[in-house]
């Protein structure tokens, strides 16, 4: 059986290889995201299985390597529930880190999602804090796409309501991960509002983006 693990590769302006790294847990690891800090320190994140057994178990994994290519560090989230826990994006601020996504809950007998926030430390890994958005427990919420702001994060995912429609949710945090404030966006048509991704502007505002269902639209 195929066993997948982390790839990483960095190349020189002239194209020529300056280091390949492969990073192997213990079962399949699925690279997602990656982003580079101004020193050329470089963090890839993405879902890794716990263990060799037949059944999976997803947690984030996120790996720090220096501009040579050396192991920083590595963390693992796994939440309480162990159940899969997927990171979806990541961006660097000026001392820290987030890594977003979702990790399942049990909700009685069923399996729902709520929307993660990670932040580490950029030196070495220690993670700052954890943010976890449950809105309605019984329906699914997810951080899709983070970005750094000039004093923190933004998050933008979304959160699904008593109809199972999703809202756009848009978060921020400080960099030591205190949220500043959550929003909500519920389209015209009251139906699924599914955003694609996020950036700032020079003025610090942020711009979101995805689209919006009509009422009584798939």
């Amino acid at each position: 059986t195929a066993n997948y693990d982390f790839w990483t590769l960095k190349y020189n302006s002239a194209g020529s290889l300056i280091y390949q790294n492969v990073f192997d847990f213990v079962d399949d690891d699925n690279p997602i995201a990656i982003a580079v800090d101004a020193t050329g320190n470089c963090f890839v994140t993405g879902s890794s299985d716990s263990d060799a057994t037949p059944n999976q178990n997803l947690d984030f994994l996120t790996v720090a390597y220096g501009p040579s290519g050396q192991l920083l560090w590595q963390k693992r989230y796994n939440n309480t529930y162990n159940l899969d826990d997927t990171p979806l994006s990541i961006a660097i601020g000026s001392t820290s880190l987030i890594v977003s996504g979702s990790s399942d809950q049990l909700t009685g007998l069923n399996s729902t999602k709520n929307a993660i926030s990670l932040i580490y430390n950029l030196t070495n890994g220690s993670q700052i804090s954890l943010n976890e958005y449950i809105g309605n427990p019984n329906f699914n919420e997810e951080a899709s796409a983070c970005i750094s702001l000039n004093s923190g994060f933004a998050v933008v995912g979304y959160t699904e309501d008593n109809n199972q429609n999703r809202n756009t949710l848009t978060q921020s945090f400080s960099q030591n991960g205190t949220q500043n404030w959550a929003v909500f966006y519920n389209g015209l048509g009251d139906n699924n509002d599914n955003i694609r991704n996020i950036a700032v502007d020079a003025n610090h505002y942020i711009h979101v983006a995805g689209y919006s269902v009509d009422k009584g639209s798939n």
